[in-house]
């Protein structure tokens, strides 16, 4: 018996031989291939630049928080100069300064120099790292605690399809089917 097996790629007839690559369908396959990958590397170029973006956002807003933390140092500083006059001003101006210093190093820098400063500082002062990171977290964690709760919702009762619901109005407790009607004409 004759072998009626042949490969998918191997004409009926040999005088018309083409290649799968010169075939249209492996034509259009290729080109809807290679228009995958422009968009998938356009739309990978897009959530990046959108990411740097917001990150940058994010980095010119906590610079204008460490600067309104250096303002509002200041200003307890020369409250207390005013009252005691102890000196305690020039050492609140100076760390004032100190922070306005830091907020523009935030600010000038990007977020891979930051955190190589962070880094750096760590493996040079392990110690006053993790107190530091000890403050931020007990310093966050009070923040979170003392920020009002959000509204809860009122647990309403909710009803099945079919099956009453009894709902307080205050004055009296009524019972709702809301397939009474229904039943009431059938």
């Amino acid at each position: 018996m004759a072998d009626t097996t042949r490969n998918a790629f191997e004409p009926r007839d040999a005088s018309v031989a083409t290649p799968p690559s010169d075939r249209p369908s492996a034509r259009v396959a290729s080109r809807a291939l290679e228009d995958a990958k422009e968009m998938g590397s356009e739309l990978l170029t897009a959530m990046r630049d959108s990411a740097t973006n917001l990150l940058d956002e994010q980095r010119r807003q906590a610079a204008d928080e460490i600067v309104s933390i250096g303002d509002a140092l200041r200003q307890s500083g020369d409250a207390l100069e005013h009252k005691a006059g102890l000196g305690v001003g020039r050492y609140a101006d100076e760390a004032a300064r100190a922070i306005d210093d830091f907020a523009g190093r935030v600010r000038s820098s990007s977020w891979s120099e930051i955190a190589a400063d962070v880094e750096d500082f760590a493996r040079r002062w392990p110690i006053a790292f993790l107190a530091a990171a000890i403050a931020v977290g007990f310093v966050g964690g009070r923040l979170l605690l003392s920020a009002p709760p959000k509204p809860r919702e009122p647990d309403l009762p909710r009803a099945l399809p079919g099956t009453a619901v009894a709902v307080e109005t205050g004055v009296r407790t009524e019972i709702s089917d809301p397939y009474s009607a229904a039943r009431e004409q059938g």
